[in-house]
């Protein structure tokens, strides 16, 4: 098997700082040494996986030397209240010269390849600031990681049959003098054993060396070995270095989803081709996502509508598998967009899946509504299958856009196993619906955040805008006076089985037009734990029931309840 890789390495800054700061005249004649500062330079990615420091908190202690104006031989400095204590000679000294020190975190017996490293040959993260002080001035630490970080992204489908990883150093630390922060190396190989995780990321931290190469086993539960190696990389402290094992084709960067918006339109872009993105599996193209993916607004403007009906139908027919990975940061703007409705798939045809997607962060500002009539993030005109797809944190700002949502502008098909949490929206006129905006299909087994966040719009629903179908076990939590749970209510409709906060039937929020007897069986409660289990328990009971007897093509996703939230889907 063929193994692609993809190398990036995202420098971070890692010049340590000395601020200088304004001392009154009182603490410069008393000359004491004021030390602050937890500040660090982090590797980019925030969400690191392996034991990474991330930031220092009170109680936490350095190990600090200094010499010239300020003496210190491997001092142990405790954080409290806002600065670190514990200086053995905590005035500066009388010969007038500037501070050169050097701060490490974490506090170990001995910095030495004993004590440097795990017992599976892992090595430690270690952060240090280093850095000279003009004479009498505060000092503000600012710490950044000694080491070089190495991360492996492997795709699902080989992440499935993984057993464990052996990964192959060809230096490591024999020491660090941490009274300076030099560190040196020795040739001993580390052989790194990581076990297989769920989340298809493995990383790890490699002494900063030139031309160092790096060699990993792959192991699989069938008893297959991938081999691969990563060469001549030179790895600098404060780095990270991103390898994308490639197992099948796929989607692993902005670049390649920006394309694959294009081809599957039919539309050129920069050389590529659709068939890198997708697989065939029984008889249909699956478009894997194998990695997060974070957009900005300038990212956005690149991305096309994928499923265009102008100038000509040309609906998305296809499977997109999220593989539960992140699109967060699409910022969609009305001077950017010249389209007649806003989503990442603009229309999906009967046949269509997208599932196991999630929506972090995603906003759509519209200051002109002449090119609109809807927006939302994933799917503006649904006639196939959305399943598993989530919405965290989502802002939308309108002027008098016709309608929009979240997930989905307009629903003729199914939307099941999703869940939206906190919205934003500033609006005039529009009609809002935190799933959809009008529900021509059906909404099964969702998770709504109902405490829609606005300043104006009153015509705002937490599950729906408007019903003319089937809208059965959703659980709403949260509560906000200005929003209804379904705004208007077709005679036709089937809503079974609907959870909301009992303030909305208080305050004659279920529905607007219609009375709360059109919402048949639905289920008021309260935020109390008890009210929480006994719901977890009767929305299981109707996927047991109800859901396997009505729709017995569709897999329900269970739901699960812990004290400390309401019920969730798993």
């Amino acid at each position: 098997m063929k193994i692609k890789f993809i190398l990036t390495a995202i420098l971070l800054l890692l010049a340590a700082s000395c601020v200088k700061e304004d001392i009154n005249e009182n603490n410069f004649n008393n000359n004491t040494v004021n030390i602050t500062g937890t500040t660090m330079q982090i590797f980019s990615d925030n969400q690191s996986r392996a034991e990474s420091i991330s930031n220092l908190v009170e109680n936490d202690s350095i190990i600090f030397s200094s010499n010239g104006g300020i003496i210190a031989d491997r001092d142990t400095l405790v954080y409290k209240g806002s600065k670190w204590n514990g200086l053995k000679r905590d005035k500066w000294e009388t010969n007038k010269e500037n501070a050169d020190y050097c701060a490490i975190h974490p506090i170990l017996k001995e910095y030495n390849e004993t004590h440097l490293y795990y017992k599976n040959n892992e090595l430690r993260d270690i952060i240090s600031c280093k850095s000279t002080c003009e004479y009498g001035k505060g000092i503000n630490l600012s710490f950044y990681h000694l080491f070089s970080k190495i991360e492996i992204n492997i795709d699902n489908e080989l992440n499935n049959s993984i057993d464990k990883i052996n990964i192959s150093v060809p230096h490591s630390i024999n020491n660090i003098d941490i009274r300076i922060g030099k560190i040196t190396l020795n040739n001993n190989i580390k052989n790194v054993v990581l076990e297989r995780n769920e989340a298809s990321r493995y990383e790890i931290f490699v002494p900063p060396h030139d031309n160092q190469t790096i060699s990993f086993e792959i192991h699989t539960i069938d008893g297959k070995t991938y081999n691969a190696t990563i060469d001549n990389k030179s790895y600098i402290s404060g780095y990270q270095y991103v390898c994308n094992v490639k197992y099948n084709n796929g989607i692993y960067t902005k670049e390649d989803f920006i394309a694959f918006s294009h081809l599957i339109n039919g539309n050129e872009y920069k050389g590529r081709k659709l068939d890198e993105f997708f697989i065939l599996k029984d008889g249909k193209r699956v478009f894997n996502l194998f990695a997060d993916l974070n957009f900005n607004k300038e990212d956005t403007k690149l991305i096309q509508g994928i499923g265009v009906d102008y100038p000509i139908k040309n609906f998305f027919d296809d499977i997109f598998e999220g593989n539960n990975h992140t699109i967060s940061g699409i910022e969609y703007y009305s001077e950017s967009q010249i389209r007649n409705r806003i989503a990442i798939f603009e229309n999906t045809s009967k046949n269509a899946i997208i599932r196991n997607l999630k929506l972090e962060n995603c906003s759509f500002t519209e200051t002109k509504s002449k090119f609109y009539s809807t927006a939302c993030f994933l799917v503006g005109y649904n006639y196939g299958l959305i399943d598993n797809c989530t919405a965290n944190n989502s802002k939308l700002s309108s002027i008098n856009i016709k309608e929009l949502s979240v997930l989905c502008s307009v629903n003729y098909g199914y939307i099941i196993n999703s869940s939206i949490g906190s919205i934003n929206a500033i609006d005039n006129n529009s009609r809002i619906g935190g799933i959809c905006t009008a529900n021509n299909g059906y909404i099964l087994n969702c998770r709504i955040y109902s405490d829609i966040t606005t300043k104006e719009a009153e015509k705002i629903s937490a599950i729906t805008y408007s019903n003319t179908k089937v809208v059965e076990n959703v659980y709403a939590y949260g509560y906000n006076s200005k929003n209804h749970i379904i705004y208007l209510i077709d005679n036709k409709t089937t809503n079974n089985n609907i959870f909301f906060n009992k303030n909305f039937e208080t305050n004659n929020h279920i529905s607007y037009k219609e009375s709360p007897s059109k919402l048949k069986d639905y289920i008021t409660h309260k935020d109390t734990s008890e009210d929480y289990i006994k719901n977890t328990e009767q929305l299981n009971d109707w996927i047991e029931t109800v859901g396997k007897s009505k729709y017995p093509n569709l897999k329900f996703r269970k739901w699960i309840y812990d004290s400390s939230s309401v019920p969730k889907l798993e």
